[in-house]
């Protein structure tokens, strides 16, 4: 992966540049071609302002060559709605939270949970 991002380095520091974190953020819906690509939440704002960089990449990645297009906001409140949720299924797990998995129809998730708190998750499309 290192060899792709090497080799489109210049299109994606410009693509992910265009991204600017606000203060308290704990989460971004990464919207490529208008729809939902990608969700991440951390419940740190600190945690998540230091993974911003490193997830705008990865965001940024998915979008070149895709065609510009406005946000749908029906499609990001959707894809929000169904990732968090009830459809949010428990999954046994190592150390002091327990897994849970998103189970929602087009999507794709996984996360972490902690005395009923959402510690991380990360979901897709399906």
């Amino acid at each position: 992966m290192s060899d792709v991002y090497d080799g489109r380095r210049g299109e994606l520091s410009e693509l992910s540049g265009a991204v600017v974190h606000r203060e308290g953020q704990t989460g971004a819906l990464a919207l490529v071609a208008g729809r939902p690509a990608a969700l991440d939440l951390v419940s740190r704002p600190d945690a998540f302002a230091s993974l911003l960089p490193r997830l705008c990449q990865g965001y940024a990645l998915s979008a070149l060559g895709a065609p510009a297009a406005e946000p749908d906001p029906n499609a990001a409140a959707a894809f929000l709605s169904a990732a968090l949720g009830p459809s949010r299924v428990a999954r046994p797990g190592t150390g002091m939270g327990r897994s849970v998995g998103v189970a929602a129809a087009g999507l794709v998730g996984a996360g972490v949970e902690h005395d009923g708190e959402l510690i991380a998750l990360c979901a897709y499309p399906a």
